[in-house]
């Protein structure tokens, strides 16, 4: 089993991010915008993968905002709170939440800061379909003591053979692949040395091949798209991939 609240599961290539020290959390602050701060992802430093991906996605962003995971969990409560309010000990005007889409937010600081969250999080499907959830509140299905359980019947985590939430992960198909072609047509018509701002003509095309394959593919759909054209595409595209597609669906949410 993983360790609780000390091993994690990297959100770029799905394996056990082993101790803290091999661990980095990115985020896009873009306070005035209408995401705010959005995309946290706990990932691999660079180096530390053993799959020799990679991990840290954001950090070519113009607003990305990035620590070790070592400092985060070293002042979680505080970190998570600064996100959702000041205190009083500041201006009332600064007195506003950074947070545009706190259920994802709320997703993010319980695999900071509940025992087990995390190994369980990734059987969610597998539990669901075992009737563990029946009859399970807000606040019991996320009882350490159940996630506990949870991880301990169906775990241990195996790293990159499941994909997120439990699901297996599965063969790409040919529908998959022609998505993946066209993200790189869209990509190859940009300059990616020039400059680090995508231009609105670009982040429009990016945006609606997004929406076209949530609509058709759904969340892991998407998922699959970028990862089958991740390693063709230039570090910076990643980056730009991601913040475009923003908000579709559950992406970066």
């Amino acid at each position: 089993m993983l360790k609780p609240l000390e091993q994690f599961v990297c959100d770029s290539c799905k394996g056990v991010i082993e101790i803290p020290a091999d661990g980095w959390v990115e985020w896009l602050d873009n306070i005035d915008g209408p995401n705010g701060s959005c995309g946290f992802r706990i990932c691999h430093v660079h180096g530390k993968s053993k799959s020799g991906k990679k991990c840290q996605r954001h950090h070519h962003a113009v607003d990305v905002s990035d620590t070790s995971l070592n400092e985060v969990l070293s002042r979680a409560p505080v970190f998570i709170y600064s996100f959702i309010g000041v205190g009083h000990l500041h201006e009332i005007e600064t007195h506003r939440t950074k947070i545009k889409d706190l259920k994802a937010f709320l997703d993010f600081a319980r695999r900071l800061t509940v025992p087990y969250d995390e190994e369980a999080r990734q059987f969610w499907n597998d539990a669901y379909q075992d009737g563990m959830l029946d009859g399970r509140h807000e606040y019991s299905t996320y009882d350490p003591v159940f996630l506990q359980e949870i991880s301990e019947k169906f775990g241990p985590y195996g790293g990159s053979e499941r994909g997120d939430m439990g699901s297996r992960i599965i063969p790409v198909s040919a529908e998959v692949v022609l998505y993946s072609e066209r993200l790189l047509s869209i990509l190859a018509q940009h300059d990616w040395n020039e400059t680090f701002k995508t231009p609105e003509p670009l982040k429009a095309a990016l945006r609606k091949l997004g929406a076209e394959i949530h609509a058709k593919l759904g969340n892991s759909g998407m998922m699959q798209v970028f990862e089958t054209s991740e390693q063709a595409m230039p570090e910076r595209a990643r980056t730009r991939v991601d913040y475009s597609w923003s908000g579709i669906g559950n992406w970066l949410a």
